[in-house]
């Protein structure tokens, strides 16, 4: 039984007029949230619900294995490539890593090259095996052959093979294509011939009528990402990146700035994802970035650092918002604005997440991840004021953002939406609200609680209680918004007791605007 000693006069006061956020900590201060369910900043300091989300495609898909935005929006399902809705092609049933160059959409492991301006879908690789004459600087194909149109580009560097000499089978430089109507100059010796490839003097044994391979070859990467006019990409321990402006071309080494660009990287573990930052490329490992230094190929190095990289399964995390790179480590959420990557884990306590998919809009990074318990849950971080919301269990298999909209494709039942839209949907919302004691060593009693809450019409918000950390949840009472949508004084009545816990739920738009709490001195020998 308590023993109250107190009177009127000895009560106390204090007003939350600015809200936290998801704070899953066991103490966490007065108007932080333990848990939160579909809670938005987008009005701070007011706490309110998050916007609806959207649907950007009705139609499920069957399988899906990419989403991706440049000009429009693109998706893989199954074997089927769309782009903006229409069917443009048919690629392999694996997940896609992409990348935007120009108005080009680089698709990987198929690699494929989609142009968002004429809708066309070509092969990066190129191969075309036929009978052929060698000059000693050029390959002359027959008259039925149009050299244009087999799908090479001039400074592609190409592979032959199939030549008795070994000084043909090598990877020189295209440097003209020549269809039979090419005009060759008046001075044109015998070995500059039409219909054909011209490529340096004297580097060709002469042979005619052989059967050769002439091959655009593109090295397999695991992650891409685009940079300075150039494609660059990594697999096990290699980084690759295209030749300057050409991102089908991986095999041009001539010493020059617009070279191509190769190198093996020594570090342990292989890579786990890739980024840019500020203009530099990053090549994660858990444990390793590789960062990417240089203005052209021959002053280009790959500068390893041990720092906290991408955690294995989460490359999808890796976003850019607000100028910062942003990804899901071993040891939680980083942000990394070009020095040392920081942690803006500390919310969520104890608990450890992996398999990340994030994407950025409106000042915000979202990420859906899976936890220790293998349940996926979509939080929010608010960049400006530094605020996480855990919003709901969404698992989004894919992100993507135009800049103006964020898309997922939702696991729950494979279709493409959007974070937020114009959809009927009624959030349902939930603000728990860590013990609510004094912070000070004196014991204190909470008597009454206020909230200075607004309801839109219908809308409702449920009062539950805890008593003791142990105890179980007790409904207080349950407000709902009538057609004045006016702002209220809600009263809320306690037991006497140094520790109370609050949660409010409810359905519909609400705004909190402030939380009062009362307090009376007590004793410890009383207090409860």
């Amino acid at each position: 039984m308590r023993n109250a000693f107190a009177a009127e006069g000895n009560l106390s006061q204090d007003t939350i007029m600015a809200f936290g956020g998801y704070t899953h900590l066991d103490v966490t201060s007065w108007g932080n949230m333990y848990e939160t369910k579909n809670l938005s900043t987008d009005l701070y300091p007011v706490l309110s619900n998050r916007k609806p989300r959207g649907i950007y495609r009705e139609q499920a898909l069957t399988k899906p294995n990419g989403l991706y935005w440049k000009d429009g929006l693109m998706w893989a399902d199954g074997t089927s490539l769309y782009f903006n809705g229409e069917l443009v092609g048919t690629v392999t049933d694996t997940e896609k890593k992409f990348a935007g160059m120009g108005a080009y959409i680089i698709i990987f492991p198929d690699k494929k090259i989609f142009s968002t301006e004429d809708k066309s879908l070509k092969n990066m690789e190129v191969t075309w095996t036929g009978q052929v004459s060698f000059t000693t600087s050029s390959i002359v194909f027959p008259s039925s052959v149009t050299p244009s149109e087999l799908g090479f580009d001039q400074y592609d560097g190409v592979t032959i093979s199939g030549s008795q000499y070994d000084q043909n089978n090598t990877t020189p430089i295209i440097y003209e294509i020549r269809d039979s109507d090419y005009e060759l100059a008046e001075s044109a010796g015998e070995d500059e011939k039409a219909n054909s490839f011209y490529f340096t003097p004297n580097i060709f044994h002469e042979e005619s009528n052989v059967t050769i391979t002439i091959k655009r070859e593109v090295p397999d990467m695991d992650y891409i990402v685009e940079s300075d006019n150039r494609i660059w990409g990594c697999k096990d321990h290699e980084i690759y990146a295209s030749a300057l402006g050409a991102p089908s071309c991986w095999n041009r080494f001539e010493g020059i700035s617009q070279d191509s660009y190769a190198v093996t990287v020594g570090s342990e573990s292989t890579f786990t994802g890739a980024g840019v930052e500020l203009g530099y490329v990053i090549f994660f490992k858990e444990d390793t970035f590789h960062k990417i230094y240089g203005t052209k190929p021959s002053n280009f190095s790959a500068m390893p650092s041990t720092l906290r990289g991408v955690a294995a399964g989460s490359d999808k995390s890796v976003e850019v918002v607000d100028e910062v790179l942003w990804y899901l480590s071993k040891d939680g959420i980083m942000a990394y604005g070009g020095a040392t990557p920081e942690s803006v884990a500390g919310a969520f306590g104890e608990k450890h997440f992996e398999n990340g998919v994030g994407g950025g809009i409106d000042g915000k990074y979202y990420i859906s991840m899976q936890d220790e318990a293998d349940e996926w849950g979509l939080y929010a971080y608010d960049i400006d004021r530094q605020l996480w919301m855990h919003e709901d269990g969404t698992h989004a298999l894919f992100m993507a953002s135009s800049g103006r909209a964020l898309y997922y494709i939702d696991a729950a039942d494979n279709k493409i939406k959007t974070i937020s839209g114009d959809s009927a949907e009624t959030v349902e919302w939930e603000a728990e609200f860590g013990d609510i004691c004094d912070g000070t060593p004196a014991f204190k009693s909470v008597v009454r609680l206020y909230l200075n809450l607004w309801l839109d019409e219908g809308a409702t918000c449920t009062v539950s209680l805890r008593y003791q950390s142990d105890g179980e949840w007790e409904e207080a009472l349950t407000v709902t918004g009538d057609e004045t949508r006016r702002t209220r004084i809600v009263p809320i009545y306690t037991r006497r007791y140094t520790q109370i816990a609050l949660k409010l739920s409810g359905t519909g738009n609400f705004k909190l605007f402030g939380m009062t709490r009362v307090l009376e001195p007590s004793t410890e020998l009383g207090s409860r």
